[in-house]
């Protein structure tokens, strides 16, 4: 474990006639809690785990991200971004602190457009020129001299459906995203996300949900 895995609570009804959580953790096989760690494996490798902690006494695996994998996301891809298979692949080391963001989305398995759900947001996770120079190629790997770590995702906390994908690589100044991506709620009292920020290894700023320019390195929506 990279040492700083995220929890991830939801306090929920436990009856019908409830419509919001006790302030208490309920072990219930009714109206269970959502309680998840989600970790990366730091620079020991590429891959992150979200753990359902719901029974403390009973952990189960709740969903995995390995860009090793390919069968183990290609079905979970709700993004939208049909080279979001390759985007993943091509993620660096799992040095990235999972964040957790509350969003409207339309992209979920569903028509309505005013669904709430709670996403993780990852970055693309650290890479170097060393790396890169060494990566095996297929099929245990990238290719030989693959810009790695140039992305950012959305994972829905509970499923582990790929909500967003964002590729920069084809940006020749970015780097890789090895530290992790900032929720904002830009309209306050929202209860909601609607924008987030992340830097390169290089020194680039970037912001998903917006327009606007960041300098000479662009905002990725």
């Amino acid at each position: 474990v990279d040492g700083s895995p995220a929890i991830y609570l939801l306090d929920r009804p436990q009856s019908t006639t409830q419509t919001s959580g006790n302030g208490k953790f309920d072990v219930s096989t009714s109206y269970p809690e959502r309680a998840m760690v989600i970790f990366g494996l730091g620079k020991g490798g590429r891959s992150y785990y979200a753990i359902n902690i719901a029974d403390p006494a009973a952990p189960t695996m709740q969903w995995t991200l390995c860009p090793d994998e390919p069968a183990s996301y290609a079905n979970r891809n709700k993004s939208g971004v049909a080279t979001g298979g390759t985007t993943i692949a091509n993620m660096g080391l799992s040095t990235c602190m999972p964040t957790i963001a509350r969003v409207a989305t339309g992209r979920v398995d569903t028509a309505k457009s005013n669904l709430i759900v709670d996403a993780v947001l990852l970055g693309g996770g650290y890479s170097d020129i060393n790396i890169e120079k060494a990566l095996p190629g297929s099929p245990a790997g990238p290719a030989l001299n693959t810009k790695l770590g140039r992305s950012a995702v959305a994972i829905d906390v509970n499923s582990g459906n790929i909500l967003g994908i964002w590729d920069i690589s084809s940006d020749s100044k970015a780097g890789p995203v090895s530290a992790g991506v900032v929720p904002h709620e830009y309209a306050e009292g929202s209860g909601l996300h609607q924008r987030a920020y992340f830097t390169d290894y290089f020194g680039g700023l970037w912001a998903l949900g917006s327009t606007a320019k960041q300098g000479t390195q662009g905002t990725v929506d």
